[in-house]
Formats: C-alpha cells, sequence, structure tokens
C-alpha cells in the first residue's frame, strides 16, 4: 500500500476511518465539497497554473495581496515546480508516483531548486481558511523529508507554511544532516500504519462530517 499525508493524517484522526477510506472501501455516497472547499481548489489551481505559464492572471483574492510575490517567484531564479507530483521508497530512494514499491507519495503545491547547489530548496505549501498548526506542520515535515530523498545534493529545505487568507506565514529549516533523525521516525511511524490489524473507532466532533458515519448512511456503528 503507497501512504500520503492524507491517509496518514486519517489514520490519527481514526484508524476505522482509515480503514474504510483504504481498506475495504465501501461504497457509500460522498458528501458534497461546501463553498470553502471549493474556492481553496479554485485558489490552489489558479496558482498553479499562473507559476506555470499557462495563465496570465491569478485569482482576483490572491492577485490582491500576493500578486507581487507570485511575480516574482514565477519570473525568478531557480527550477520552479508547481504542484510537484513525487514518490519515496521504504529505503527513502526517489521513485514514480506510483510505483510498485512507494512508500509515501504526494503533490507539493510549489518547489524551487535553486541554481546553486550550496542553497537549501525552497517548499511552498499554500493553505486556505482557518490556521491549524500541528497537522500542516507534520505535513510540512513529510514533504521536507521527501524532498530531501529526491535532492541529496542540497543542503536541506526552506519550507514555508502559507495562510493566504490569514495573511499568515511560517517558515521551518529542515537540514540534511538531520536525515539520520527523521527517517527512522517516518518509517517507524507508517510501519504502524502497515503492520495494523485492528482499527478501532475515534468519535469526535469530527464524526457529522465523516461520509463513513452511521448518521451520514455509512457503515461506522459509532
Amino acid at each position: 500500500m503507497k501512504y500520503s499525508y492524507s491517509s496518514i493524517a486519517t489514520y490519527k484522526q481514526c484508524p476505522a476511518k482509515f480503514e474504510f477510506a483504504y481498506i475495504t472501501k465501501p461504497d457509500v455516497p460522498g458528501i458534497p465539497p461546501g463553498p470553502a472547499l471549493e474556492r481553496g481548489t479554485t485558489i490552489h489551481n489558479s496558482v498553479e497554473d499562473y507559476l506555470n505559464g499557462s495563465v496570465e492572471f491569478l485569482h482576483p483574492d490572491i492577485h490582491s495581496n500576493y500578486g507581487q510575490f507570485m511575480l516574482g517567484i514565477r519570473e525568478g531564479p531557480g527550477d520552479i515546480r508547481p504542484e510537484w507530483e513525487w514518490g519515496i521508497t521504504w529505503e527513502f530512494k526517489p521513485c514514480a508516483y506510483d510505483a510498485a514499491d512507494c512508500m509515501l507519495h504526494g503533490y507539493m503545491d510549489l518547489v524551487i531548486l535553486p541554481e546553486d547547489t550550496n542553497a537549501s530548496i525552497d517548499l511552498y505549501e499554500w493553505k486556505t481558511g482557518k490556521i491549524y498548526r500541528e497537522p500542516h506542520n507534520d505535513q510540512i515535515n513529510k514533504y521536507s523529508i521527501a524532498l530531501m530523498s529526491h535532492f541529496p545534493e542540497y543542503p536541506g529545505v526552506d519550507a514555508m507554511l502559507t495562510y493566504f487568507d490569514q495573511h499568515d506565514y511560517k517558515k521551518v529549516a529542515y537540514p540534511q544532516t538531520m536525515m539520520f533523525e527523521y527517517k527512522p521516525a517516518l518509517r517507524r511511524e507508517i510501519g504502524t500504519i502497515a503492520d495494523a490489524t485492528r482499527f478501532p473507532t475515534m468519535p469526535s466532533f469530527k464524526c457529522k462530517w465523516c461520509k463513513f458515519s452511521r448518521h451520514n448512511g455509512g457503515p461506522c456503528q459509532f
């Protein structure tokens, strides 16, 4: 099984939800996306299309606050890779997103590889809506490990977590010299999920938004 940040986060939230979503996959109707999710998707697509040069205009909300910043990225130096697709194996070797031996895969909102390999890689993750520090910090940690596995010639990753609507950002540096700690921790975390044989429910207020909840016609018995 290939894992992603989303699937790992789902297991942490509720192992039963993980089992339904990624293992047994019961045929249940999905919950239609709300306006906030649709807007977030539209904004992400707008930024991606603008940075790869397929459109000349950003979403109005992004243009008004981040237009010059995005223009600077698009016209700046380095190898710019919007919505970069990646995968790594259990041995932390680079692989294709859908490779048979892939352990972890995903998409990164923006990766910039500097021309100077003495400089750190820039990683950007864009967020709309509310600030959720803990899960998003975990996301950029995993993504930085994947980047350093793909590009060991660079000294590390400068990860920037940007909350568009809140005009808030957080920058975290991940040095290549710490990979000896990062890799075993990530392997243990995913190994725990891979070895799991029981998937108990973890009821919370989030159940009302879960499509597997019995309240929404799903198979969960809670």
